[in-house]
């Protein structure tokens, strides 16, 4: 069976969807693009992810010229074409076509592409056995770059954290700043837990503000728990009685081990624990 793409309202076969080769975003990697869990056919916090793409391309003076509940629509058209009630899903929104070079203004309308797949086997597994991460050796952009906290096309700094990840084992890098404070991870936000205080990197890093870290802010508040989020150096992470990493598809999953080291027990902590049982509650009214 073919897998299947929304392009612009438009149901079409992967392996028929074409955009233009001038599309900028594939040109310069000028675009955003966000992904949505979707639970036995509700998308989850859609709203959230909406509001935070459109404000992103306000930012990147792009037009959004469609509606939410369009584009709400279209993933939904989506997951019916490919038979998925549980799924990842993928919005991109890319500059659209236009003359070669960096000046936009010429570009027509933005495409929008709308991706769905199966969620990932491992998301299960991994937050129950936790997985291995390191700091990476590359840093992160940080918040003097322009394009900070946004979620765009360009993620060639992720790209080229692989071949390191991969070599040494891991199944998450972590980013430093150029000041050698904790960022984020490639594709997550972090968070640990030292002597009942929730800590996590804050926005003036430079990092994204994930709908995910939002959410474990909400709760652990709900909770009670203390949260501080500021700059903190690596050995914050290495004393840490826990460690997870969030984002939208794999939610909350806990890091076991760091550069090597057991973090806590080297096993799943109670914090997490407590939290992943939250979650199911809490995704009930989103």
């Amino acid at each position: 069976m073919p897998n299947y793409l929304v392009i612009n309202g438009t149901v079409t076969e992967e392996e028929k969807a074409v955009i233009s080769v001038l599309d900028h975003g594939f040109l310069y990697g000028d675009g955003l693009f966000t992904t949505i869990r979707v639970e036995a056919g509700r998308p989850l916090w859609f709203d959230d992810h909406w509001q935070r793409l459109c404000q992103q391309a306000t930012v990147m003076h792009m037009p959004i010229p469609w509606e939410k509940k369009e584009v709400l629509n279209w993933l939904l058209a989506g997951l019916k074409a490919n038979g998925l009630v549980d799924a990842y899903v993928r919005v991109t929104v890319s500059r659209g076509q236009g003359p070669l070079g960096l000046d936009f203004s010429q570009c027509k309308l933005p495409n929008c592409i709308v991706y769905s797949k199966p969620l990932p086997a491992h998301i299960e597994e991994r937050q129950k056995m936790g997985i291995k991460a390191g700091i990476l050796s590359g840093r992160h952009w940080g918040k003097l770059w322009p394009g900070a906290g946004l979620k765009s096309l360009n993620f060639l700094n992720q790209v080229l954290a692989f071949p390191e990840m991969n070599s040494k084992g891991w199944q998450e890098g972590v980013y430093l700043t150029s000041t050698d404070h904790v960022a984020e991870g490639t594709v997550s936000n972090i968070f640990w837990f030292k002597d009942g205080i929730l800590f996590t990197p804050s926005l003036e890093t430079g990092i994204l503000n994930g709908i995910m870290r939002q959410k474990v802010i909400e709760m652990a508040r709900m909770q009670g728990i203390t949260i501080q989020a500021g700059l903190y150096y690596q050995e914050a992470l290495l004393q840490a009685d826990e460690i997870f990493i969030t984002n939208s598809i794999s939610e909350i999953v806990p890091i076991v081990e760091l550069n090597g080291q057991s973090i806590g027990k080297g096993v799943r902590g109670d914090l997490v624990q407590r939290l992943l049982l939250e979650l199911k509650n809490f995704k009930k009214n989103c």
